[in-house]
């Protein structure tokens, strides 16, 4: 009997696409045949993992180091950023879905799982071709009454039942914000008129809802700070945090062997340091989240591990600065850069 198929379809930064590598890996090391469909960016670690990608994506960090989306994100603007990453991305679009949606045809999965931001294509296409479809996503931000609203709108005492309205205002008016800017192209895409493959605002609301979904929900969430939400379905399962064993966690994308050997001298010269590593996120530019960082440093007396992500966070950040000589001073004893960090 053949192995089932299980195609993981996800989009976002590191942090979005490596927990989407390890739920792979697991599905691997399980017996499934796995097919991983994601950002260009996200290729390394699937390869390193031994896992066939499609990468359907441009480069997550193109996207996300853009300057308009670096202003919105200073801004914290939610609205910005929405529009500001629908525009990067939607000159990319018609090639991604025909990319995306004949791999999944050449493939033939048993299963999709995605993420919330990949549901109305992964939707389309399952709907179009017949593949069973369901959500594994890294967040808990599902239809209840005690939470609000896509993590956006302010959340309402749950005995008012306004969450609930809230939602289905929200889901309504993205759903016809789909259909405006996504429902053509996917015709072209998929080659057939949208009848046959648009998802009605009822099954897209569907897909979301923790109270009743009509198939399980997984969540790679953690409840070691609290259970989930009282009104949640039994098919609502938490998974945990999927997260890389150590012994995997190899290679550049990790530190690499000298950083890491580094990092562990540094860790026995003293107190356990703060670690301090903003990712895919860029506040203003590379240059004030170093300093930010190690003037907090510095004024509470703690040694800490600086990691640079996509900003390049460095110490030639502090060239200049009136307090350059003082924070130089500081960083030489406790202050580690690094690179990538495991």
């Amino acid at each position: 009997m053949a192995a089932p198929r299980v195609a993981l379809v996800f989009e976002g930064t590191r942090g979005d696409s490596q927990p989407y590598c390890v739920a792979g890996r697991a599905l691997q090391q399980a017996g499934f045949e796995v097919l991983l469909a994601g950002a260009k960016d996200s290729e390394p670690l699937a390869v390193e993992l031994g896992l066939p990608i499609v990468c359907y994506l441009p480069a997550a960090k193109q996207v996300w180091g853009a300057s308009a989306a670096v202003e919105a994100l200073t801004n914290n603007d939610i609205a910005k950023i929405i529009e500001v990453v629908d525009e990067i991305k939607g000159a990319h679009y018609p090639v991604a879905m025909r990319t995306l949606s004949k791999a999944l045809q050449d493939w033939k999965p048993d299963l999709i799982l995605c993420g919330i931001a990949s549901m109305i294509e992964v939707m389309a296409i399952g709907n179009a071709f017949g593949y069973a479809y369901a959500v594994l996503s890294l967040q808990s931000n599902l239809i209840s009454q005690h939470v609000a609203a896509f993590g956006v709108l302010p959340k309402f005492p749950s005995w008012t039942g306004l969450n609930i309205v809230a939602w289905k205002m929200l889901l309504s008016l993205t759903h016809s914000s789909y259909t405006k800017s996504k429902a053509a192209l996917l015709e072209e895409a998929l080659e057939m008129p949208r009848g046959k493959f648009w998802p009605s605002v009822s099954e897209f609301s569907t897909f979301v809802d923790g109270r009743a979904p009509c198939f399980p929900v997984f969540l790679a969430v953690s409840t070691a700070l609290g259970d989930l939400p009282s009104d949640f379905s039994p098919l609502v399962r938490p998974l945990g945090p999927l997260m890389l064993d150590p012994r995997d966690q190899q290679g550049a994308d990790f530190g690499g062997s000298v950083a890491c050997a580094r990092m562990e001298e540094f860790l026995l010269k003293g107190e356990p340091p703060v670690y301090m590593g903003y990712g895919s996120i860029t506040c203003k530019d590379a240059k004030f989240m170093t300093l930010l960082s190690l003037r907090a440093l510095m004024l509470t007396g703690q040694r800490g591990i600086l990691v640079s992500g996509w900003a390049g966070l460095s110490l030639e950040d502090v060239a200049g600065e009136h307090d350059e000589e003082e924070i130089r001073a500081y960083c030489s004893q406790s202050v580690l850069f690094m690179e990538t960090a495991p």
